[in-house]
């Protein structure tokens, strides 16, 4: 393999047959699987009762409040899974949830003043902002806590939730006819509650004493790590803001549609990181569930990109300009899988920087691609762009990661110190 050296094909079979076998990474996957499928299953039917315009203004603030999360988060909850199993330091995580707390306020003050003075259509970006961030805290503690089973409990829930309200709330308005023009807020409402249902346990570690001494004795870890979150975020948060301002809410729809199937496809990816980085923190090594990412990510992204014609055709007419788009995203896949595994190395062994600067390369990569094939491409541009990031983020992610890279660092680092020293 890549980056195993030389293994046998029996050898990567005999891994793949030990991964399934780990109980932890197929608590997470299940749960992912779940969250990514009825993640779907909610905005399919929000795509078959909004035309494309309307749709895109679902995604202008789903983005605009996951965006505002994220900095509000300030990398704290990579913090949380990657501290966690090593130092059970339940003082971290009553901070964290106190601090995001705090910065959700900012953020909502924000959001709000976008709207009354800037008329931007963002009041339930508010509310998506505050139960996202509640939600992702949730999840990253039962990460760190390395209880998995209520990891994939509150992922499954979550989006039961949504897609219970959704159906709820628009069989109403078909069988009577009320709120009919409130439609697009109702689809809004039905998204944020069970965000903010399913994190009521952040809520409990919330304490306003204002002690903030274990988040400043990480700070060199959390200021990259935030940076990281930012920038992963951004692609699927401030990439659809910038796509639909520049481009349009036509543009944006077919694209956010095309992402909604990347979603699923990169389950495997986000599985890998969820699982790896507290495993490898604690200090497993996990190998087999390396393999098995990997041979799994191939077998999707083949998939993903046969079917995209036929499941637009069959599903989503009025959307064919994603399929180009779907098909390209899917290759992203496999790169994705070896990115995330790295980085869970890197967090895990507190390289935040590293993990920083990978994304960093890949996140300039991606938004100069939307700027510069938008124009003439449309979504395919857009997921296009999108696939050459990942790449970057593989390869980024493997070299710095690689025992090479530790030994030159380790020599400049003698090399500095020794130029600094002054003989007797």
């Amino acid at each position: 393999m890549y980056f195993y050296g030389t293994v046998s094909g029996l050898e990567i079979l005999e891994l793949i047959r030990k991964g399934l076998r780990v109980r932890g990474f197929i608590y997470v996957t299940l749960g992912n699987i779940a969250n990514a499928g009825l993640g779907f299953l909610f905005f399919f039917i929000v795509a078959r009762i909004l035309d494309v315009s309307s749709y895109g203004v679902i995604s202008y603030n789903v983005s605009t409040g996951f965006l505002g999360a994220t900095l509000a988060i300030f990398g704290l909850r990579t913090a949380v899974i990657t501290f966690y199993p090593k130092e059970r330091n339940i003082v971290l995580v009553r901070q964290a949830a106190t601090f995001t707390f705090l910065t959700d306020a900012v953020g909502i003050i924000i959001i709000l003043a976008c709207v009354l003075f800037f008329n931007a259509p963002l009041e339930f970006a508010m509310l998506i902002l505050l139960g996202s961030t509640a939600f992702m805290m949730a999840t990253a503690i039962a990460l760190g806590e390395q209880r998995y089973g209520q990891y994939a409990r509150l992922m499954i829930g979550m989006r039961i939730g949504q897609c219970a309200l959704l159906g709820i709330t628009y069989l109403f308005i078909a069988f009577t006819g009320w709120f009919l023009l409130w439609i697009r807020e109702i689809v809004l409402l039905a998204y944020s509650i069970p965000y903010i249902a399913a994190g009521y346990r952040y809520f409990k570690f919330i304490r306003f004493n204002f002690s903030f001494s274990e988040i400043y004795a990480k700070w060199r870890f959390c200021l990259p790590a935030a940076a990281s979150s930012i920038m992963t975020a951004s692609v699927g948060s401030l990439d659809k803001v910038i796509i639909g301002a520049l481009f349009g809410m036509f543009a944006l729809g077919n694209y956010h549609l095309a992402f909604q199937f990347l979603t699923g496809f990169t389950i495997l990816p986000v599985s890998l990181l969820s699982f790896l980085l507290p495993e490898k923190s604690g200090g497993a090594k996990r190998r087999e569930v390396e393999i098995l990412g990997i041979a799994a990510a191939a077998l999707i992204s083949a998939a993903g990109f046969l079917l995209a014609p036929y499941l637009i055709k069959w599903f989503f007419r009025g959307f064919e300009g994603s399929v180009s788009a779907i098909q390209a995203l899917s290759l992203a896949v496999v790169p994705a899988s070896v990115a995330n595994i790295r980085i869970s190395t890197l967090f895990s062994e507190e390289r935040a920087d590293l993990a920083m600067a990978s994304y960093l390369a890949m996140f300039g990569v991606y938004l100069s691609g939307i700027i510069l094939l938008g124009g003439s491409m449309q979504a395919l541009g857009f997921a296009i762009s999108y696939t050459i990031g990942q790449a970057v983020l593989a390869v980024a992610t493997v070299l710095f990661s690689s025992e090479s890279w530790k030994r030159w660092r380790a020599s400049r680092r003698k090399n500095a110190s020794g130029e600094g020293t002054t003989p007797n």
